[in-house]
């Protein structure tokens, strides 16, 4: 699974100051079925997911978006001052 984020993530991450992410920052998840859920506002919705927010951005629609892995994310987010 990738995690996407806005490109807002990298430089909002490196030029926070104090313990606190972002609040900004969103992060979705990459869902090519919708397997993911089995409520009915997912049902048949498949691409960019944060189900925190109930919200899926169809693929065709998440042009700009920037896809990392979940590897690298947390690299990003160990980075950010403490």
């Amino acid at each position: 699974m990738r995690l996407v984020a806005l490109a807002l993530l990298i430089s909002s991450c490196c030029h926070s100051l104090g313990s606190r992410p972002p609040r900004d920052i969103r992060v979705y998840a990459v869902y090519a079925d919708d397997s993911y859920c089995d409520a009915s506002w997912c049902q048949g919705k498949i691409g960019l997911v944060r189900k925190q927010a109930k919200e899926v951005i169809p693929f065709r629609d998440a042009n700009g978006y920037i896809a990392v892995s979940p590897e690298d994310f947390k690299r990003v987010l160990d980075k950010c001052p403490k």
